[in-house]
């Protein structure tokens, strides 16, 4: 949640919004960098420019980390990994793909 009340703070601080935006951008280029290597060892072409595609993937990581952590009971983390794998079509050992259900009392 530290995260959250950062990113809020820098929303209404330039040099804390530069700040953050210079540290994702440097994580969208190590995870883009990735991504082309992953895809580049398939023999494959992803889907989307690897640079977009870490866009897309922070953007659920953040989204879902957020769902989770308001409703762990029905949210699972493992999520973002099941869906990630299924729409960039990469194989998913180790992840076990259950239904999230709500939680009975």
């Amino acid at each position: 949640m530290l995260a959250v009340e950062f990113w809020l703070h820098a929303m209404r601080d330039e040099r804390a919004r530069l700040l953050m935006a210079e540290q994702y951008e440097r994580a969208r280029t190590v995870t883009g960098e990735l991504i082309a290597s992953i895809y580049g060892k398939a023999g494959r072409q992803p889907p989307f420019a690897p640079r977009d595609l870490a866009i897309v993937i922070e953007a659920l990581s953040v989204g879902l980390a957020f769902q989770a952590a308001l409703d762990p009971a029905h949210v699972r983390m493992s999520l973002q990994a099941e869906v990630l794998a299924r729409l960039l079509g990469l194989p998913t050992p180790g992840i076990a793909a259950t239904p999230t259900e709500p939680a009975t009392s």
